[in-house]
């Protein structure tokens, strides 16, 4: 019983670890794709 209990409590931190690197690595992702053309076209404006 007692270790069900902290094999549950430690799926659960797993669960919750992968959903913070899945959202870090989400966030990380969105910040590029939405960085990189504004860089692009900053470039672009000073290069011109």
């Amino acid at each position: 019983m007692i270790k069900a209990d902290s094999r549950s409590k430690r799926k659960a931190l797993v669960t919750k670890m992968c959903w913070f690197i899945a959202l870090w690595v989400f966030g990380v992702v969105a910040t590029v794709i939405a960085v990189y053309p504004l860089k692009l076209l900053l470039t672009r404006a000073l290069s011109h």
